[in-house]
């Protein structure tokens, strides 16, 4: 894999879709950690849940030092950290979880 298709690799994962596939999420608010972040997941998720994986996602401090993958209560997640913004994107099946920081 070449340079930029990596560097296009980890801007998709930290996205909530990428080229013509784009996954229909819905806000789950603003969560005050750190330096704050909003946190989307699909409606198949749901909120509350959203919320767990998240703090889950924090606590257990997987992949979110470097870009990176890691495993957060049977979802997947990658951790994108390219332009002074953190991304995380967290799939199980049919179900996704997205949080990004402020900058």
């Amino acid at each position: 894999m070449t340079k930029a298709a990596f560097a296009v690799a980890l801007i998709c994962a930290g996205s909530v879709g990428c080229g013509n596939h784009q996954t229909k999420t819905v806000s789950c608010g603003y969560q005050s950690l750190g330096k704050g972040w909003y946190l989307r997941a699909t409606s198949s998720e749901g909120c509350a849940d959203a919320r767990v994986i998240f703090r889950r996602y924090f606590s257990a401090h997987g992949c979110n030092a470097t870009a990176g993958a890691c495993s957060v209560s049977g979802f997947r997640c990658r951790y994108d950290y390219t332009d002074d913004i953190e991304r995380a994107r967290c799939s199980k099946g049919d179900r996704l979880i997205v949080f990004r920081s402020l900058p």
